[in-house]
């Protein structure tokens, strides 16, 4: 298990050279929010919001807006999944509160990535990228999702010339929120490494994207639950395209 404290002061070539051995770095504790909070903030945005469907098109998808990603459809390489997504754009009216936890994020994954640390704070639309800030919930009763590689982020990191830096930050902390299952990630050996086991709510994940990593049925053995405040929540500030 890797920590590192302070990363924005560890040079980025340090901290991709640890994740190309490992798999993996976990920043502890660098999101300092009240977790609880958050949840019942985010719950009052979430609930009144239908769920769109899982393979959409949106006129404009830097919006507020949830869906649920379920089964296997392949058009970007997509893998069996059963969870939730939440977009929450900080800088849009009503999430506000989200900011706190997506600003950081982002300065550590530009950091990572040697791009500017303001680099898509806010959309760009010089570049054509913009910031994918959202919530993923691993529903307590069987959330899950298949090992894979985020291939999106891939290509969208070569378009800019990056390295394909993924940054994961968790909200929800395993022993607490949930029981069994948690985020997976397999080094340069292939040997699979059970993340969650040790990271915990407000420790940051970054890996690769190019890797092979999952994340293991969450809670099996309860009665399926889709309420925020159980199961898995994490945090994730993806670059996208601006379409």
């Amino acid at each position: 298990m890797i920590y590192l404290e302070n990363p924005l002061s560890v040079s980025s070539s340090d901290i991709r050279s640890v994740i190309a051995d490992s798999g993996f770095v976990v920043f502890k504790d660098f999101i300092n929010i009240d977790m609880e909070t958050l949840r019942d903030r985010l719950c009052d945005l979430s609930n009144p919001l239908p769920d769109k469907p899982s393979k959409l098109n949106l006129s404009n998808p830097i919006s507020v807006f949830k869906k649920i990603n379920l089964g296997d459809f392949g058009e970007f390489g997509e893998f069996p999944r059963f969870f939730r997504t939440i977009y929450t754009p900080y800088w849009l009216d009503g999430c506000e509160f989200t900011s706190h936890l997506f600003k950081p994020l982002i300065k550590l994954r530009n950091h990572i990535a040697d791009l500017p640390l303001d680099f898509a704070l806010k959309p760009d639309l010089g570049k054509s990228v913009w910031s994918g800030c959202r919530f993923q919930h691993y529903f307590s009763g069987g959330g899950f999702f298949s090992e894979h590689r985020d291939i999106i982020v891939e290509k969208i990191s070569n378009k800019i010339s990056a390295p394909t830096i993924q940054l994961v930050a968790l909200i929800s902390s395993k022993g607490t929120d949930f029981e069994f299952g948690g985020a997976t990630i397999r080094n340069s050996k292939g040997e699979l490494n059970n993340i969650e086991d040790y990271a915990k709510s407000g420790d940051v994940i970054a890996y690769d994207a190019n890797s092979t990593h999952g994340v293991l049925p969450i809670d099996q053995h309860k009665q399926l639950d889709f309420n925020i405040r159980t199961g898995r929540l994490v945090a994730l500030a993806s670059l996208y395209n601006i379409m």
